[in-house]
């Protein structure tokens, strides 16, 4: 136990320390995109490890302590912060039949064994949100995200990527949670 709570401050320090590096200050002025939250952003390739579910997002919590103890087994040295890949839209699919992965980027996949799998994002371009509260309650930044593709005709090229920027502890106020959700785009044909 003492070791699954030094690896999860461990991750969060590592997560703190990502996204003060991957941040980029800009002087322009903001759209009305960008005031809601919305951004379009460029994001670098990189290769992550992952444990695929199916079933409900109520699983969380078991999928995530199954990642970690596999991820600790095989002694591989995750990096950035945890995501969420998201295969099916939930207002349309079952709980059931939810398909989704919990994945960290990952330099070396030499040691990964199944069920851990790995994969390479390569989609360059990205619609970023930044929901803050729980991650169980993002469904109306979807709903932005999807509005504004319309908008802007852009189409999605990939499943939706939540990425926990805090740790998630039952003891976390809430308002202290922040999720960057990355929808991966295209321009529309």
């Amino acid at each position: 136990m003492k070791r699954f709570l030094l690896l999860l401050i461990s991750i969060a320090l590592a997560v703190s320390l990502y996204v003060c590096s991957q941040e980029k200050s800009e002087e322009k002025p903001k759209s009305k995109a960008e005031a809601a939250g919305i951004q379009l952003k460029t994001v670098a390739p990189f290769t992550y490890v992952g444990l695929k579910h199916v079933g409900p997002y109520q699983d969380h919590s078991k999928v995530i302590d199954e990642f970690l103890s596999l991820a600790e087994k095989q002694e591989l040295n995750l990096s950035g912060p945890m995501m969420g890949f998201y295969y099916n839209n939930p207002e349309k699919v079952p709980a059931e039949k939810l398909s989704w992965m919990i994945a960290f980027e990952v330099e070396d996949t030499s040691k990964v064994k199944p069920p851990l799998e790995t994969g390479t994002f390569q989609q360059s371009e990205v619609l970023s949100y930044l929901h803050i509260g729980s991650p169980e309650n993002t469904a109306g930044a979807y709903h932005k995200l999807h509005e504004y593709m319309n908008t802007h005709g852009l189409q999605p090229a990939g499943a939706p990527i939540e990425r926990f920027l805090s740790p998630h502890t039952t003891s976390a106020p809430p308002e202290s949670l922040k999720t960057e959700i990355w929808f991966p785009v295209n321009k529309a044909k």
